[in-house]
């Protein structure tokens, strides 16, 4: 799977439940997607015609304390922007294939 990466969002803790949706940058808006959800949430998918692929932010725990992320675990190689739902707050990530992206929210 040299095609395929993945995503880690590291994000502050108010936005715990939060949910963060992936854009491919140029592709078109239909629905068509596997759900990733990661942790347990509640939330209104709505499939309209608008609808990304999303995961939740969750606490996980490592040997530096709790940190608060958003994984999309497996994410073919390309450009995509990151967005939280219903906001205008964006981040565009690079995937490679084979690899795994680790960057911060703004």
């Amino acid at each position: 799977m040299d095609d395929v990466g993945a995503i880690v969002r590291r994000i502050q803790a108010g936005m715990q439940g939060a949910g963060l949706e992936i854009h491919e940058v140029g592709q078109s808006q239909t629905h068509a997607h596997p759900h990733h959800h990661d942790g347990e949430h509640a939330h209104d998918h709505g499939h309209g015609a608008h609808h990304h692929p999303h995961v939740a932010v969750v606490e996980r725990p490592t040997p530096d304390g709790p940190q608060f992320t958003a994984v999309f675990p497996a994410v073919q190689a390309g450009t995509y922007d990151l967005r939280e739902k219903h906001s205008s707050v964006w981040v565009r990530v690079e995937v490679t294939g084979g690899s795994v992206v680790q960057t911060d929210w703004p």
